[in-house]
């Protein structure tokens, strides 16, 4: 028996009360992989103008006439609960069928009646085995909704499944320009998912490898996009630097066969296209210039320069004890043999606040492992983890917990 929670009963309950109903999809698939879900679709045989009354006092709104999906809103979280689908005079169990069948992957394809699991052939097996497969002729799947492209490589990536059905990977190469005639909001918003995703080094890599990404952005054509994988891999919670994270191979490019200028011109161009607001487009193009100066400073080959770095701390306007006691850790417990200059720091802070510079210090120690001539990713966490713990001892500034690895 699969284990609801109060809520979720309560929904299922209230449909079957009224006529069928059937928990579907996503919340079903993640139970059997182990994964606390997310969300939770309802799937009925109730009229949505009967759906509406049923639920009138949890803010029911149709937000697919077509599909007749309604939203409803109880104890703070909202469910959706689409009619089931399928032909005028079939039985119940048809339709309930052919509903599952006109989804986009086979492990998608589960309905739970708080009592009965329904499932195609196959599904229960690509599950178990961690298989993405689409439903039916993979061709034709794909020809009906070149979206189901971007939502399988999302759900690959972020539920850790292990490979790709051969013809399903085949389609997948073979109708991915489908996606040029794609409604653009609709790729905005698989997007918007991507992002919210874990596994986004997984989720990027695996829509390079198939080609998929170059289709939506050919700006990443002929990119070596390797840094922005490993960025992904790992993020802070922050989506504009995860964007950003993405974007950065991207700018770098632009600015060698161009200029800055001509960089920024294009990151807002990019950012729109993926429906960014104003706000966050701003916060993006501040990281990606920062990162660009970052990268472009020269490193001196020889051990910390602590003077250097003194200064630039004593300027910062930090009381004496806490720039020591980080400066006394960076000699002592870190092996760095690269560093900037107190001028070149300078460069990048100039505008920027005392509260902001624990996050400047740390975004520097999170791209030296990205150097070459870097220390190694475990090394980095481990610095960046003890500074916290300095600054946390000064009571002087923690940093947010978004902007520690």
């Amino acid at each position: 028996m699969i284990k609801l929670n109060e809520d979720i009963e309560f929904v299922l309950k209230k449909l079957l009360e009224y006529g069928e109903g059937y928990i579907v999809g996503g919340y079903i698939r993640d139970y059997f992989l182990g994964i606390e879900p997310n969300d939770c679709d309802f799937t009925t045989n109730i009229e949505q103008k009967r759906l509406k009354e049923i639920f009138k006092q949890y803010s029911p709104k149709s937000i697919h006439k077509k599909l007749e999906v309604t939203r409803i809103k109880y104890n703070k979280v909202y469910y959706q609960i689409a009619r089931i689908r399928g032909e005028e005079g079939e039985t119940l169990e048809e339709r309930l069928f052919q509903d599952l069948i006109k989804r986009d992957i086979t492990v998608n394809t589960l309905a739970f009646d708080g009592e009965n699991l329904h499932y195609i052939d196959g599904a229960m097996e690509d599950l178990e085995n961690r298989i993405i497969r689409f439903i039916g002729i993979p061709n034709k799947t794909i020809e009906e909704d070149s979206i189901r492209i971007l939502r399988a490589i999302r759900i690959f990536g972020s539920k850790k499944f292990d490979s790709f059905d051969e013809e399903s990977r085949k389609a997948i190469a073979r109708n991915r320009f489908l996606l040029l005639k794609a409604d653009r909001s609709r790729i905005i918003l698989e997007f918007e998912k991507i992002f919210g995703s874990d596994n986004l080094g997984v989720i990027f890599k695996t829509l390079d490898e198939l080609k998929v990404l170059e289709v939506i952005f050919p700006y990443v054509k002929g990119i070596d996009m390797s840094l922005a994988y490993s960025l992904l891999d790992n993020p802070p919670n922050s989506y504009s630097t995860k964007i950003a994270y993405f974007l950065y191979p991207i700018y770098n490019k632009i600015i060698k066969e161009n200029h800055l200028g001509y960089a920024e011109e294009k990151s807002i161009e990019i950012l729109k296209s993926l429906g960014i607001n104003e706000k966050v487009s701003k916060k993006v193009r501040n990281l990606l210039r920062n990162q660009y100066y970052f990268f472009k400073l020269e490193w001196k080959d020889e051990k910390i320069i602590r003077h250097e770095l003194l200064n630039f701390f004593k300027n910062s306007g930090y009381p004496k004890g806490f720039y020591e006691k980080v400066l006394d850790f960076i000699d002592k417990e870190t092996d760095f043999k690269y560093v900037i200059s107190e001028k070149k720091l300078r460069l990048i802070s100039n505008n920027m606040k005392k509260s902001e510079f624990p996050k400047f210090f740390n975004f520097i120690l999170h791209l030296h492992k990205f150097d070459k001539k870097g220390v190694t990713l475990d090394y980095v966490e481990k610095g960046i983890n003890r500074i916290k713990e300095i600054l946390e001892e000064e009571n002087k500034i923690i940093l947010e917990e978004n902007d520690v690895r």
